[in-house]
């Protein structure tokens, strides 16, 4: 069998990874601290992700880790030591259903019947995506649904490649109740200045992938296009089946950029990194 030059077995590339050599390298990393970082493994059985996971809830219940596994490609990747920045999406989101409330777009009961949390682990995926598991970094869920309606996905240590495999897991295989994937993507460049942009993805009525919306959060644009940004949510995807019947789907519910870039700047400065400029 061939060897690597450190004189362990080379692996085959169609040889699934093993359970054991996921929870070496996880720890390795973990206990080396060197901070967010995205490790993925393929191919890997439905099987050794299940134990995984149960690893995971056993013995690292407290860490800041983001699990995902994709049945499909038969990917799973773990986000370690997750940063501040990952954080951010749901103050923003929060905050911005309180403005819609406070401003009379939202009423009290559907201020109320809409929930935002951050990484939840959902399972039930359909089709090729069957035996996934995924955690969002931040989602928006009604409360009659144990689908959320509205996803985020942000990348840090993420490549976009990644970010785009996920989002089509949840519009694909989210049993047509994933109706928005938000994919947030961050970029450190030798200066420790910070570049981002923010991208809305749906399903054409073909059923493909395709781009609603796309902003730069920074470098932040002339103060006549940042005042204006806003990401343009209707009413329909967030509520999705469990709006009642006879209201406006196609009604704007706006989310202001700035509420997410006030949150990112304080996230970087924790993070000793500045905004690019």
């Amino acid at each position: 069998m061939p060897v690597a030059p450190n004189g362990y077995p080379l692996r085959s590339a169609k040889q699934p990874t093993s359970y054991y050599e996921i929870l070496n390298k996880l720890y390795r990393q973990l206990n080396q601290g060197e901070g967010e970082q995205s490790l993925e493994w393929e191919p890997v059985d439905v099987a050794v992700a299940e134990r995984v996971e149960q690893e995971l809830d056993r013995a690292l219940e407290n860490r800041s880790i983001r699990f995902t596994f994709d049945a499909f490609t038969k990917t799973l990747r773990l986000v370690i030591m997750v940063t501040d920045i990952h954080e951010c999406h749901i103050p923003w989101l929060s905050f911005s259903f309180g403005e819609l409330r406070a401003n009379g777009l939202l009423t009290i009961p559907e201020f109320r019947s809409v929930s935002i949390h951050g990484c939840t682990r959902f399972t039930g995926f359909l089709g090729q995506y069957t035996s996934s598991r995924k955690e969002p970094d931040a989602h928006i869920i009604p409360l009659t649904l144990d689908m959320p309606t509205v996803v985020v996905e942000s990348g840090w240590s993420e490549s976009r490649a990644q970010l785009h495999r996920d989002r089509n897991l949840w519009l694909i295989g989210g049993r047509g109740v994933v109706n928005v994937v938000i994919v947030i993507k961050w970029v450190k460049n030798r200066s420790n200045q910070v570049k981002g942009d923010i991208e809305l993805f749906d399903l054409d009525p073909q059923g493909a992938v395709r781009s609603l919306q796309q902003e730069v959060i920074f470098p932040e644009p002339p103060p006549n296009i940042a005042n204006a940004q806003q990401i343009r949510l209707t009413r329909g995807q967030i509520f999705g089946s469990s709006l009642p019947p006879g209201q406006n789907t196609a009604q704007i519910l706006p989310i202001e950029l700035s509420e997410l870039r006030y949150q990112v700047i304080a996230a970087l400065r924790r993070m000793g990194l500045t905004p690019a400029s």
